[in-house]
């Protein structure tokens, strides 16, 4: 998703992906614990892609235009 949303310049989503991955490579080396909170925020993340993943291309600039609030604030909660 990283790598995709690079190519098309969606900085939101490559944000979004790179804090999830972020967020794994902490729980891997042991320097992040697994919260519930965190867990609800990865599922809510990936809950979004899974919805981006519906739209059509047409429709998806202007979606994810209106999302990055919601985007920022996942991000916060990983932080």
């Amino acid at each position: 998703i990283k790598g995709a949303a690079t190519v098309i310049s969606m900085t939101p989503v490559v944000k979004m992906a790179h804090a999830m991955e972020d967020c794994f490579t902490g729980f891997r080396n042991e320097k992040a614990s697994i919260s519930p909170e965190c867990i609800d925020t990865l599922f809510q993340m990936v809950d979004f892609f899974s919805r981006m993943a519906t739209l059509e291309m047409n429709e998806f600039f202007k979606w994810i235009d209106t999302q990055n609030s919601l985007i920022e604030k996942l991000i916060q909660k990983l932080s």
